[in-house]
């Protein structure tokens, strides 16, 4: 749990890369429940194909605050990771707030 009632913005940039990560499941479980607006994911943020776990990933993440998820990535990418993780977000109702989440290359928001 990384700060439940003080984070309101978490910005991962480019050096968080998840390429070859098989196990998300709660990666950002209760992450600025309480208080967070913006998770940017930054452009190494990958849902890795041979992904093993990946439930409750963002459950209770910025519970009822959260406002906005960005996700940087190229149109090749795109239908592969960001419907990957739209549906992890939206399908499992992870997330009260029902954030908008943009997926971009810099021209194109989901």
């Amino acid at each position: 749990m990384c700060g439940p009632d003080t984070l309101k913005t978490l910005d991962l940039g480019d050096k968080f890369d998840t390429s070859k990560v098989v196990d998300m499941g709660v990666m950002f479980s209760a992450c600025g429940k309480n208080t967070l607006e913006t998770l940017n994911l930054g452009g190494k943020f990958k849902i890795n194909v041979n992904l093993i776990e990946g439930d409750m990933m963002f459950t209770e993440c910025g519970d009822n605050t959260l406002k906005e998820i960005i996700y940087e990535d190229t149109i090749e990418n795109f239908e592969k990771n960001c419907i990957q993780l739209v549906t992890q977000i939206k399908d499992y109702e992870a997330i009260k707030a029902r954030p908008i989440i943009k997926c971009t290359d810099g021209n194109y928001e989901y």
